[in-house]
């Protein structure tokens, strides 16, 4: 059941509902437009979001986000050099 006193927008292509705009138009950039604001550097893959872009490459690479790619290379060349 829906609270009467929140804002729903609904997205017009599916049945999701956001209770932010800023929500659903990334929703329907990214799912339904294909336009991604996050290109993963490893494989290529477009995510819609900052927080899609640090799972993926965390659990699809094993990389910690948040760093620069500097410090992620120097992390990838320290650990296969052992």
């Amino acid at each position: 059941m829906m609270n009467s006193r929140r804002r729903y927008f609904p997205c017009p292509y599916c049945a999701l509902v956001c209770h932010r705009s800023d929500n659903v138009v990334r929703h329907i950039r990214s799912v339904h437009f294909r336009q991604y604001s996050f290109c993963c550097q490893f494989c290529g893959k477009g995510l819609g979001d900052r927080t899609a872009y640090n799972k993926h490459v965390t659990s699809k690479h094993g990389h910690v986000t948040g760093q620069t790619n500097q410090q992620q290379t120097e992390q990838t060349v320290m650990t296969s050099s052992q």
